[in-house]
């Protein structure tokens, strides 16, 4: 079983999967103070699958673009497991993980996240093998210009940058938007994907792994935030 994690966006989950089966999973929603509940919420998922941390065959977290503090707050906790339970890490685009909860859609999906300052994260994938493959490397973007490129081009949207931008990207012809719900990344995903990349030996180098933020910070983790994971 894969224990897999989300703290990219407000909306932070935690599963634990076995290959395709979601065995549990829980999501919570406290803004982004996922410090506080992130590791009570493994502990209560590993009492509903009767394992603990040390059972488990890998740790999978999203790695960003989204929230600064988010991924690194996510990051942290995944690296602490896997050097405290000798475990391997594996790590998972937040972007990719949007894009596989709209798996078999037959046009490209654009994941995107509000990355504010009026930019949005976004990545292309195609979607119709049931798996994100990439069409366009993830990078921050003005909406407008991403509107521009996508214009009269077929494309599914999903994620927050999507909802933040409705009114423009409703404006291009061809487009569709996810439901709500679809709009934050899930654990359950992050943890399918992670078994895929397990099973093709894609594991990272715990001395070298960091967030892929896609631009500079605008803030460090405060000391307070990472010592409340120890």
């Amino acid at each position: 079983m894969i224990l897999a994690m989300d703290t990219s966006t407000h909306v932070g989950s935690v599963a634990i999967v076995e290959k395709t089966r979601v065995v549990t999973s829980c999501y919570f929603d406290i803004g982004m103070q996922h410090s506080k509940r992130l590791f009570a919420e493994i502990e209560q998922l590993c009492k509903l699958a009767n394992c603990t941390v040390a059972d488990l065959t890998a740790v999978a977290v999203t790695v960003g673009p989204g929230s600064f503090t988010g991924v690194r707050i996510g990051l942290a906790a995944a690296k602490g497991l896997c050097l405290v339970d000798d475990k391997p890490l594996i790590t998972v685009s937040t972007l990719a993980a949007l894009a596989a909860g709209v798996s078999f859609v037959a046009h490209p999906v654009c994941a995107l996240l509000d990355a504010r300052k009026n930019q949005v994260y976004a990545g292309l994938y195609d979607m119709s093998g049931g798996s994100p493959v990439e069409i366009t490397p993830a990078r921050a973007i003005e909406p407008k210009v991403l509107v521009e490129e996508r214009y009269e081009k077929s494309t599914f949207y999903v994620g927050n940058g999507a909802d933040a931008y409705a009114t423009l990207i409703d404006e291009i012809p061809g487009s569709q938007r996810a439901p709500f719900h679809a709009n934050s990344p899930h654990a359950a995903v992050v943890g399918a994907l992670a078994w895929r990349d397990f099973d093709k030996g894609n594991i990272a180098d715990l001395s070298t792994v960091e967030p892929d933020y896609l631009r500079a910070p605008d803030a460090k983790v405060s000391s307070k935030s990472i010592l409340a994971l120890k």
